[in-house]
């Protein structure tokens, strides 16, 4: 979140699971936060939980599931 205060970017990719707080969270904190509401954001993670995926896309991001392909990359994008 640091790096985030400190540069402006165009897209994150976010893994669900990370050590200091989860793909989720972050989401929330991004939402949360003006400067970075409208960021877009892939999470890209091997993540088989349909449900839990859902509660992400509801939120407004992409998903591409590991491994991927630079083809489903960029069609996420």
């Amino acid at each position: 979140m640091k790096v985030l205060d400190d540069h402006w970017i165009d897209l994150a990719l976010v893994d669900i699971n990370m050590p200091v707080m989860d793909g989720g969270e972050m989401i929330e904190r991004l939402r949360q936060n003006p400067a970075t509401a409208d960021l877009p954001v892939i999470i890209v993670s091997t993540e088989g939980s349909e449900t839990r995926k859902e509660v992400l896309l509801q939120k407004g991001v992409g998903f591409v599931h590991k491994p991927f392909t630079p083809e489903s990359l960029r069609e996420a994008i």
